[in-house]
């Protein structure tokens, strides 16, 4: 499924050794609404810099992507070598820099070769099709094993939907209404507040209820264009649920995607916190414990410990009574009025499931993680990220 009005490329500019695609451009030439959410991280990549006073507008008709080099931490440098980079884009789009954004992914600290990247935008421009989502999707992969990619149509509507993310490693978003980048785009007509309120809508409970490694990056980023071209206003009423919904569903699914990939992952650990005092505390008790390397080495092994689960717990700031708390795992009953209850067990699993339910009130949060592998150590260990 096309999504009208939008273009895609992705081309190897010399950015990564070897000769994989490392340079990705989506174009709406008529413009699109545009918002954005970032990483909370204080040392915020070049990109970022670069973007939050353009995103004031409010529209925005490109945006370049680099994988292989983050462009982060480069100083004044590295914000100037972004500025002159979509300036170049912009000139031989015949479009305004103003109206192009970018993001970057890769490694910390080096800068972008400018000059390489230069060179290759003309060609970038000329690949440039309605059909090339595959080449941009791969164009942003570092780590990653597959290209995550998530298309909906809003039948009711007539609307469609868009998704493409990136991210392996260094994968615990935080993001304010190996990095997670995600773009998603419509032909829904929105404006810039109508998309702002939907990222702060849905961003809570899908790109930032996931972890890896438990590092926030530098240049955790999320995109959402909408160009008009359906027609089909989205801004208020059963037509913004409808949309907000999809929105939800579209990132819930990029979100697992990117955990499933997570460098030397095995499998997926969904973590349900029910009976919660507060949201703040099922959000707190999910992401502690699915952010546990205990819990996520056991897991690996396929070993259902609910004695590192109970641990994990006990060390959160929620409200909750001990002998009233109960652990489910993989639908089994593990721990209840304070004590074990089942014969540990182990089976390895593509997905396992915790349920935690602190009877403390009806609140509720969820968390996916994957495990951690003596493979995640090699990758980190070895290899520059």
């Amino acid at each position: 499924m096309n999504v009208n009005g939008f273009y895609f490329a992705g081309i190897h500019s010399g950015i990564k050794d070897n000769a994989s695609r490392d340079l990705g451009l989506i174009y709406a030439p008529d413009g699109a609404a545009c918002a954005a959410a970032f990483t909370v991280n204080r040392f915020k990549a070049s990109h970022i810099l670069l973007d939050v006073p353009r995103l004031r507008r409010g529209r925005c008709r490109a945006v370049l992507v680099n994988s292989g080099n983050a462009n982060a931490c480069t100083g004044k440098e590295g914000l100037e070598d972004a500025r002159r980079l979509t300036a170049v884009l912009a000139r031989e789009l015949e479009i305004s820099a103003q109206d192009v954004l970018m993001a970057s992914t890769g490694l910390i600290g080096q800068r972008l070769p400018v000059k390489k990247i230069e060179k290759r935008i003309p060609v970038l421009i000329r690949s440039l099709s309605r059909l090339r989502v595959e080449h941009f999707a791969e164009a942003i992969m570092t780590t990653d094993h597959f290209m995550k990619i998530r298309e909906v149509e809003i039948s009711s509507l007539g609307v469609k939907i868009l998704g493409l993310a990136k991210g392996a490693g260094m994968i615990h978003p935080h993001m304010s209404t190996a990095t997670m980048l995600a773009f998603l785009l419509t032909d829904a007509e929105a404006t810039h507040l109508d998309l702002r309120s939907v990222i702060d809508a849905v961003v809570d409970e899908t790109f930032n209820s996931i972890s890896v490694d438990g590092q926030m990056s530098t240049n955790d980023s999320f995109f959402v264009l909408a160009n008009g071209k359906s027609g089909v206003k989205v801004s208020t009423g059963k037509e913004m649920a409808l949309f907000q919904s999809a929105v939800k569903d579209v990132c819930a699914s990029l979100a697992e995607l990117i955990v499933r990939d997570g460098e030397g992952a095995t499998c997926v650990i969904e973590v349900e916190v029910r009976g919660a005092r507060t949201r703040v505390d099922a959000q707190n008790v999910a992401r502690t414990i699915a952010t546990s390397a205990l819990v996520k080495t056991a897991f690996h092994g396929g070993e259902e410990n609910w004695g590192r689960i109970v641990q994990a717990l006990g060390t959160t700031r929620a409200s909750f009574r001990p002998e009233k708390v109960k652990i489910y795992v993989n639908g089994r009953l593990y721990f209840s009025e304070g004590k074990g209850r089942s014969t540990l067990r182990r089976k390895r699993r593509e997905k396992h499931r915790v349920v935690i339910d602190l009877a403390a009130g009806a609140a509720s949060a969820r968390f996916l993680t994957s495990d951690l592998s003596e493979q995640y150590v090699r990758i980190n260990a070895e290899h520059l990220t």
